[in-house]
C-alpha cells in the first residue's frame, strides 16, 4: 500500500525545459501502462515531466514563473497535469492523468533574462497571468499578476501527485518555458 504524506519543503527555481517549446498544439493526455518519462534529477529536461515525490513524501505546491521568446504582449498558455498510478491488488496497472491547471500568460517587454544566465537575455518573463480556465483561484491555485512590467507567478496545488507534467502552447509568442520550484 502506498500512502502519501504532504511535506513543507522548498527547492530553488529551476528551468523546466533545456530548449523553449514551440508547440502550438493543445495537449491531450490519456491513460498509459507505463509511467511518463520523468526527469528524476530535477534539472532542465526535454519533456516537462517531473518526479516531484520523494519516496512517500510529496510537496504541496508547484510554483511557476513563465517566460518565453517574442515581444511585449505576446501570449502562450501553460498547463499542469498530475499523473498517478492506478493499482489493483498491489501491482501497478496503469497511470492516469488529471488536468490540474491551465491559464493564458502575457509576456512583458522589459523583464528579461540575463546574458549567460539560466534564462537568457532574449527571453521575456510574463507580467500577466489570466484567471485560470482549469483550476480555481484561491483554492487550487494562486497567482501574482501585476501586469506592470514586474514578474508574474503561479502557485498550483499539485494534490499529492508524485509525477507532474508542465506543458506550454504558444499563441503569439515565438516560444515558451517556465521556471519552477516545488514547495
Amino acid at each position: 500500500m502506498y500512502d502519501t504524506f504532504i511535506i513543507d519543503r522548498s527547492t530553488p527555481f529551476r528551468r523546466l525545459l533545456t530548449t523553449n517549446s514551440t508547440s502550438a498544439t493543445d495537449p491531450t493526455k490519456t491513460d498509459t501502462l507505463t509511467a511518463p518519462a520523468a526527469d528524476y534529477s530535477l534539472t532542465a529536461g526535454t519533456n516537462g515531466v517531473l518526479n516531484v515525490g520523494e519516496s512517500d513524501f510529496v510537496p504541496k505546491r508547484l510554483v511557476l514563473c513563465p517566460f518565453g521568446a517574442g515581444a511585449d504582449g505576446n501570449t502562450f498558455t501553460i498547463y499542469v497535469f498530475g499523473w498517478e498510478r492506478v493499482i489493483s491488488a498491489g501491482s501497478t496497472v496503469q497511470y492516469h492523468p488529471v488536468h490540474l491547471f491551465q491559464a493564458a500568460v502575457t509576456m512583458s517587454g522589459t523583464i528579461k533574462g540575463v546574458a549567460g544566465g539560466v534564462v537568457v537575455a532574449s527571453d521575456l518573463y510574463a507580467d500577466t497571468i489570466a484567471d485560470p480556465t482549469v483550476g480555481t483561484l484561491g483554492t487550487t491555485c494562486y497567482k501574482i499578476s501585476p501586469a506592470n512590467d514586474n514578474g508574474a507567478m503561479i502557485s498550483v496545488n499539485i494534490e499529492g501527485y508524485r509525477i507532474v507534467e508542465i506543458v506550454t502552447k504558444i499563441g503569439t509568442a515565438t516560444s515558451a518555458n517556465t521556471l519552477y520550484k516545488v514547495v
